[in-house]
């Protein structure tokens, strides 16, 4: 195992475009079974050994490609070494956030750049304590998403039994529970948030509902129209598709929490 190699090794691509996003059924390039979430569910399932495993999510320079890390850092101020170091020290400590944002486009419908940009973003996630310091829940609050293009927002709270809680809100808490033992429940929790529009397919309703039986992968292929181009956006045929998506949610995805 490659996390226990050595300290420096941070984590795994949860998404990777070149590999159909999350990761195609059989592992890294063949997808002749289709996309099945392989890269996202061996990032749980190396969470719930217990090990450190931060996610990644890159674009991998492919044509109007999306995915990219979100650094939390102070305000670049100095030196661009200053700046450098800043950005080292958040990812190391996990102080990043993925995103998987919606295509920008034109008023014609043309993909342009920077095809992925997103304001959507975590404004707070913190664990509140009971007065002997406890952890009992997790608060978790976003903002930024697009008012007119993307306004509604779902919150989904994901440890080691899965899905665990969906909110549909800007706003959430996840109550932490305790066995008999006093030992919490959930060895993990990691936060995803998601910010769509009120139609798809070109009017077609999105409702709350829908949504919320829909895995991150199918959620990341939501569109209103499919563009030709010779870079593919987001294909799950290997990019081989005439006319690909352009995508019109924004995901985003915390680093996950340890047992507090």
């Amino acid at each position: 195992m490659f996390l226990d190699f050595d300290p420096r090794v941070l984590g795994i691509e949860v998404w990777n475009q070149l590999t159909s996003g999350s990761g195609p059924s059989k592992g890294f390039y063949d997808d002749s079974a289709g996309p099945h979430l392989h890269f996202y569910k061996l990032w749980d399932e190396l969470l719930r050994t217990g090990r450190r495993c931060w996610g990644f999510f890159v674009k991998d320079h492919n044509t109007h490609g999306r995915g990219r890390n979100v650094l939390l850092v102070p305000t670049a101020a100095g030196h661009a070494a200053d700046a450098e170091a800043e950005a080292l020290r958040a990812y190391r400590k996990g102080a990043f956030f993925g995103s998987v944002a919606a295509l920008a486009v034109n008023e014609t419908g043309e993909v342009v750049s920077l095809y992925d940009y997103s304001t959507f973003r975590f404004t707070r996630i913190t664990v509140r304590r009971n007065q002997a310091g406890q952890a009992t829940a997790i608060e978790v609050a976003v903002t930024g998403n697009d008012r007119l293009k993307q306004p509604n927002v779902q919150i989904r709270f994901v440890t080691d039994q899965g899905l665990s809680l969906i909110v549909d809100a800007p706003q959430a808490e996840f109550p932490l529970q305790r066995d008999a033992s006093g030992q919490l429940v959930a060895a993990f929790v990691r936060i995803e948030a998601l910010a769509y529009p009120d139609t798809h397919l070109g009017g077609e309703p999105l409702t709350a509902d829908a949504i919320r039986g829909m895995n991150v992968h199918d959620i990341s292929l939501l569109h209103d129209r499919r563009s030709a181009g010779r870079g593919a956006h987001f294909s799950s045929s290997g990019g081989a598709e005439l006319r690909s998506r352009i995508p019109i949610v924004d995901l985003i995805f915390s680093q996950p929490l340890q047992r507090l």
